[in-house]
């Protein structure tokens, strides 16, 4: 979605760092584990 936001230079929503944020978060339990 990021990417997405670059290229087509689209205005950036709240809800695309909320997901990037429950992105890392994800990945961080996996790498806890």
């Amino acid at each position: 979605s990021v990417f997405a936001v670059w290229y087509l230079k689209e205005p950036f929503h709240t809800k695309y760092l909320v997901s990037f944020c429950f992105l890392l978060g994800a990945v961080y339990f996996a790498f806890k584990k």
